[in-house]
């Protein structure tokens, strides 16, 4: 059972009494996934082509986040494509289930989000992909997720003055906790000091209960 993220987003808890969920299993064999890669992505936009073909592990693909979606970043060139939000569910959980090889997957659905009816796509590495009307919108880490960064080198773990180097993030106190916004993520601290870790992250539409 994968764990749902703390606090957050109970459409991605296959307990809760509104959310279902079925698992599968995807391809073994592990990929690397990083933060130092070249910039000036190529965006893929919404109606465009993203599928298994375009991140194969034979190509030495990486996943690195974005405000604006998943960045496809090919190794060693350091070339990417931006997975965008509006992609097609179809496309971006194929493109998702080439960047993870060998972990396997589960859905459920929340019908009272904030923002509407959201489906969710878990993979078991600890991320989170969010749909809403058949599109790719939004996507999230919990705990679990420590290999997953932005291409600043931001992920679960991070601490708050990493965060300060890399973005400027706005830490304010809500009803999850110690929350920030930098740009176009957002996420939680375990605390207020420098040293505070993140311990989930977020882009595009989400589903917190505040």
């Amino acid at each position: 059972m994968i764990r749902p993220l703390h606090i957050l987003l109970c459409g991605i808890s296959l307990l809760s009494a509104s959310c279902s969920g079925a698992k599968q299993d995807v391809s073994p064999e592990p990929t690397e996934v990083g933060a130092d890669f070249a910039s000036s992505p190529e965006v893929m936009a919404p109606g465009g082509k993203i599928s298994a073909a375009t991140a194969q592990p034979s190509q030495s693909v990486a996943a690195a986040l974005s405000g604006e979606g998943v960045q496809i970043v090919r190794k060693p060139n350091g070339s990417t494509t931006l997975l965008a939000f509006g992609t097609a569910r179809r496309q971006a959980v194929d493109a998702l289930d080439a960047l993870f090889p060998g972990q396997t997957r589960e859905t459920s659905r929340n019908e009272e989000c904030g923002a509407g009816p959201l489906e969710f796509v878990i993979w078991s590495g600890g991320l989170a992909a969010l749909f809403q009307d058949g599109k790719f919108a939004g996507w999230a880490l919990n705990d679990t997720a420590d290999s997953l960064t932005t291409m600043a080198g931001i992920g679960i773990g991070s601490t708050r003055t990493e965060l300060a180097a890399a973005y400027d993030a706005k830490v304010f106190k809500s009803t999850l906790g110690t929350e920030f916004s930098a740009g176009d993520l957002g996420g939680i601290l375990d605390g207020s000091g420098p040293e505070s870790k993140i311990t989930n992250l977020w882009a595009g539409t989400s589903c917190n209960f505040r």
